[in-house]
Order: C-alpha cells, then sequence, then structure tokens
C-alpha cells in the first residue's frame, strides 16, 4: 500500500516545511508515494498507463536513493530491484513493471 502523503514532521530541523497539494478522483490517482523499493513491489499494479512513484529510499525512507519511477505497462523486464521492479501482483510472464527514471 502507498505510503501516507509526508507532514511536517517528517521533515528534519535543517529542511524547511513540506507543503504538498494533491488533487485527485477517488480510484484514479496516477501518482504514487512509497518508502522503498520493497514497499513499490509490494503495492498493487497501477491500472492506469501514465502513473509515476516517488520513492524516499531504495531499502530505507531518506538512504539518498529514492527516485522517481514510472509504470512501463508492456514490459516483462527481470526484476533487479535497481532499474526494474515487478509488483508482487504479477507473475513473471504478466506484463508491467516499474522502471525507474536515471
Amino acid at each position: 500500500m502507498a505510503s501516507s502523503l509526508p507532514v511536517d514532521n517528517d521533515c528534519c530541523s535543517e529542511c524547511s516545511s513540506i507543503i504538498v497539494e494533491v488533487t485527485t478522483v477517488a480510484g484514479t490517482s496516477n501518482i504514487y508515494f512509497y518508502d522503498t523499493v520493497a514497499a513499490l513491489r509490494a503495492g498493487a499494479s497501477p491500472t492506469v498507463t501514465d502513473a509515476m512513484a516517488n520513492l524516499r529510499g531504495e531499502s530505507s525512507a531518506f538512504d539518498g536513493l529514492g527516485g522517481i519511477w514510472y509504470w512501463v505497462s508492456n514490459s516483462t523486464a527481470t526484476d533487479d530491484g535497481a532499474l526494474w521492479v515487478k509488483p508482487s501482483d504479477k507473475a513473471v510472464g504478466d506484463q508491467g513493471r516499474w522502471r525507474k527514471n536515471v
């Protein structure tokens, strides 16, 4: 499941406040927020073709390895955890992978 949006308390003392404004219609959002690659993998596959995911980190939130991932609905790439991630609700031959924007 996607993590909740950041709040002021999520920020360290060196950072300014976090202000996030998201407008969506229930069930139709194409922007996802996760803490780690494991959480991205465990999340449900998007039902839209133009989905993006924002990860706070790779193995832990704020480890410096987070980034933007985008959904490739026709991909069957091997999950390597670094560039490609297969959601756990997809079988090996099923199409649909997350690809890191590098």
